[in-house]
């Protein structure tokens, strides 16, 4: 029973240590952006004042926030392997700083209804975004490549709630799942791993605990 106790307190500690490493600069200002960009939409009138400090400067995909430099691109392996839960993105945020820009003209136009982005703006990639919508209580089951360090989060619009586990593929010789679950004191699920030497598949699972449809940005280092 002792040697049990030992053993769990070592995985607990492992994986705490694995969610507290800090994320690369880039992503952890993407992070941010996303979350202000949240935050400023769940408001309710929207928050025009926070979204407006969503942009700093850019064009469309390459911007910067809190002085650092993000190149969003999208992930050029990612994938859907199962995603009968998935919905229509029509309606949803997008996380990028066009859709922050759509946005802010209904601040200026407040009569207007705004359905559709109005505005858009306008390498060395860092960040790499996808953007998916699910119904409530959905989930759906994507698949990406990596190696080495891993980083990854996921946010969802309008106080959406996810579960996030990423994993090895059954038949593969490396083997590892994770999990994370945002909350409403912290809305983004983050995982980070080290796959060491290892590239090949990663399969992700995304669980909207929200009773309603969710969009939601799943990023990638």
């Amino acid at each position: 029973m002792k040697r049990l106790s030992i053993i769990l307190s070592l995985l607990l500690s492992q994986l705490s240590l694995c969610l507290a490493q800090e994320l690369d600069p880039a992503m952890q200002a993407y992070l941010d952006f996303c979350l202000l960009e949240r935050e400023a939409l769940s408001a309710s009138p929207i928050d025009c004042s926070k979204l407006e400090r969503c942009i700093e400067e850019g064009d469309r995909d390459n911007f910067i926030f809190h002085g650092q430099r993000i190149s969003l691109a999208p992930n050029a392996t990612f994938r859907t392997v199962a995603a009968r839960d998935s919905v229509s993105m029509a309606g949803h945020a997008v996380f990028k700083p066009w859709f922050v820009d759509s946005v802010l003209v209904s601040c200026i136009m407040p009569d207007e209804l705004i359905d559709e982005p109005m505005l858009k703006r306008g390498s060395g990639d860092n960040c790499f975004a996808e953007h998916r919508a699910l119904k409530a209580r959905g989930r759906a089951t994507y698949a990406f490549q990596g190696s080495g360090d891993m980083q990854v989060f996921a946010v969802a619009d309008c106080g959406g709630l996810l579960r996030v586990t990423v994993s090895s593929p059954r038949k593969a010789s490396y083997k590892f799942a994770h999990s994370a679950e945002a909350t409403v004191e912290r809305p983004a699920a983050v995982l980070q791993w080290d796959m060491g030497d290892d590239y090949g598949d990663i399969i992700v699972t995304v669980e909207n605990l929200s009773n309603r449809a969710v969009g939601f940005v799943f990023a990638t280092n």
